[in-house]
């Protein structure tokens, strides 16, 4: 006598056939060899001179580098959406002071402008530097008075203060202060010190000489 027994066997799906992002990464592998091919095709052909000899021209490359840097955007918003999103940077983490690296040229930069119903205009910004320096500069316009720039102008190298490059909470430079408050949303901005009025332009007011000096305070806040 044959004893029937019924035996399941459970289904297992194969998951890493059917990963969206893996299928996705073979099509863009596809797509990125048939680019390299036909790159290679044609890599005999004359790389334009530069503008002014510094600004690059689309070259050679040029279709290459831009489809593995458009498929690589692509392949990281993917990942965003699919894996554990603490994984990637915060906003308050990329709005904030940024370390520097140890290039004598890297900086880390705030710019930031406004305009009233009144006729205001006001801008101003930071570069922060190496050794302590920041090349900043300051412009406001009052309608009634004429238009302002810091004192140091034309020259915008200015002493960062050192409370901020303790703190790392803001930046700060010989009276400009721009101080982040909620990431991407909100930031509080002044200025306090003598501003110089200018004649024209730059050079009219110190050829000239003896621009009009002012004491000037602003706080306000900066919205997005």
């Amino acid at each position: 006598m044959v004893d029937n027994k019924q035996i399941s066997i459970p289904y297992v799906k194969d998951r890493e056939s059917h990963n969206p992002i893996n299928m996705f990464a073979l099509s863009i592998s596809v797509i990125l060899l048939t680019i390299t091919f036909i790159t290679f095709s044609v890599r005999n052909s004359k790389q334009p001179n530069k503008i002014f000899n510094v600004y690059s021209q689309p070259g050679r490359w040029f279709t290459l580098k831009y489809y593995v840097l458009r498929c690589t955007l692509m392949l990281r918003r993917l990942k965003y959406y699919f894996m554990d999103k603490s994984n990637f940077f915060q906003p308050k983490q990329l709005e904030q002071l940024q370390p520097l690296s140890e290039h004598e040229l890297a900086f880390d930069a705030v710019f930031f402008h406004f305009v009233s119903q009144d006729g205001i205009y006001y801008c101003s910004g930071i570069e922060r530097r190496q050794e302590g320096k920041c090349s900043g500069l300051i412009y406001l316009v009052l309608p009634e008075y004429g238009v302002f720039c810091n004192e140091k102008m034309p020259s915008t190298i200015l002493d960062a203060d050192p409370e901020s490059l303790f703190s790392m909470e803001y930046f700060g430079a010989e009276g400009i202060s721009f101080k982040p408050l909620e990431p991407m949303k909100k930031w509080h901005v002044s200025y306090k010190g003598k501003m110089n009025e200018l004649l024209g332009n730059i050079l009219q007011t110190y050829i000239i000489g003896n621009p009009q000096k002012i004491q000037i305070s602003i706080i306000y806040i900066w919205f997005d």
